[in-house]
């Protein structure tokens, strides 16, 4: 199934703008390697990476300066805006992380690769 946006725009005062983005990610599967399955009775699946969403804010500002000749904007940027903890990749069956001794294909064989957390992103754009 893969990846889903959708966002949305609301310009609550003049000169500001804020944008909600949302991605959900659902059906995603951990890698793996075929020449690693050894058994030729394992016909297992990979482990399924949980489905998670995640939202961003971005906000805008543009100052209200009375010259003609430029303009300023300042921005917030919120990435994973709730901070989601979240498995972003997998590795199937790792032999590197894998805890030997669980099933097969399950998380507990898996390597897996958190998403980034909350991060925020301020500046200010001069436009001459």
């Amino acid at each position: 199934m893969g990846g889903r946006t959708v966002s949305t725009s609301f310009f609550p005062l003049k000169g500001l703008s804020a944008k909600l983005v949302g991605r959900w990610y659902q059906r995603y599967w951990s890698d793996y390697d075929p020449t690693s399955r050894n058994n030729s009775a394992d016909r297992g699946q990979p482990w399924k990476i949980p489905n998670y969403s995640i939202f961003d804010m971005n906000l805008y500002y543009q100052l209200p300066l009375r010259n003609d000749r430029f303009d300023v904007t300042t921005f917030v940027h919120v990435f994973n805006l709730f901070d989601k903890v979240y498995v972003s990749d997998a590795t199937d069956n790792s032999s590197y992380e894998g805890i030997y001794g669980t099933p097969s294909h399950s998380a507990q064989r898996a390597e897996v690769f958190l998403g980034s957390p909350r991060t925020i992103n301020v500046g200010t754009t001069v436009r001459f």
